[in-house]
């Protein structure tokens, strides 16, 4: 079942004379849910260039120019699809989570580049090590969606070694669901060590969808990407970074509150980070219990024996 189709069974439900009884875990709009919380500004932005954004965006997160050269676009989106493009032109083959994000497999389709997946759920079943020997790039997001959590130390460990093997391979770290001062200590190392591009915007941490999206790496794998971002938006996203710079802690800070609500209410645990979480009963297992969660086959998992939960209506 893919998102639209899902959200057309979600509409039915919520209409039905159940609906209104019903434990509401499926939202995935944090823009909306988290409205209260977009930042507001007196004045309008200052014109800004693209050497402004992306000293503002290195210094909100902490990253000097020797961790690679940046590019930026309005999203990951547009700087994942020219990336994919720039690997089926060189040859290089993707490895890619097939129950993360749908739209991955869409544009490494679109793009052409030739593609493996694996799960992640229950825990990721990353690629051997031994297959595959040459130029080649693994995706994964960090923190690990949906699972709510970030890469563990054996995972860190295999992928590590999974770079050392062959100095062609490349990492690509989805950062988008960042919510916190800096990015994980996992994600930092790893862009340190030069086989990394870690990806980025402010869709997320600062509810500003279609704004501005970053990619940091080898300057080598990043040279055919070219900055594709307007004036308008250079200048809001500039504006974000600097003057509501904490507002991915307090997004944070609101996840923890209302995690505690649905705990408190029916006992559902927190993720380590961030609004998702995933849970081991089918989509109709937990409707007749009450709740309304998101089926695993919307993330574009094969199986259906398990279910991702939200928090973001959980405004008790």
């Amino acid at each position: 079942m893919n998102f639209q189709a899902y959200k057309e069974v979600a509409r039915g439900i919520l209409a039905s004379e159940a609906g209104a009884r019903l434990v509401r875990l499926d939202c995935m709009n944090p823009v909306k849910a988290l409205a209260v919380m977009r930042p507001t500004f007196r004045t309008s932005p200052t014109r800004a260039s693209v050497r402004d954004l992306e000293a503002a965006w290195r210094a909100r997160w902490g990253l000097t120019a020797a961790e690679g050269s940046v590019r930026m676009s309005t999203g990951v989106r547009p700087l994942l699809a020219r990336l994919f493009a720039s690997f089926a032109r060189d040859g290089r083959r993707l490895r890619a989570p097939e129950d993360v994000y749908p739209v991955y497999l869409e544009l490494a389709g679109q793009a052409g580049v030739a593609l493996s997946t694996f799960p992640t759920v229950p825990q990721p079943s990353l690629p051997a090590g031994d297959v595959g020997r040459g130029s080649e790039a693994l995706l994964l997001p960090e923190p690990m969606l949906p699972l709510g959590r970030g890469l563990n130390e054996s995972e860190t460990a295999y992928i590590r070694s999974w770079l050392d093997a062959d100095r062609k391979r490349l990492l690509v770290l989805d950062c988008v669901y960042t919510f916190s001062e800096r990015f994980t200590k996992t994600a930092e190392t790893l862009l340190a060590d030069g086989q990394t591009v870690l990806l980025h915007s402010l869709a997320k941490g600062f509810l500003a969808r279609d704004v501005a999206g970053f990619a940091i790496g080898p300057r080598a794998i990043l040279e055919d990407l070219v900055h594709d971002i307007g004036d308008d938006s250079l200048a809001t996203a500039v504006q974000l970074l600097r003057d509501a710079s904490d507002l991915p802690q307090r997004l944070s800070t609101e996840f923890s509150r209302r995690w505690t609500v649905l705990n408190r209410t029916i006992n559902l645990p927190a993720p380590a980070t961030g609004y998702f979480s995933v849970v081991p009963f089918a989509f109709n297992e937990l409707l007749a219990r009450g709740q309304l969660a998101v089926p695993g086959s919307v993330f574009g998992s094969r199986g259906g024996d398990w279910s991702a939960v939200t928090c973001l209506l959980a405004d008790g």
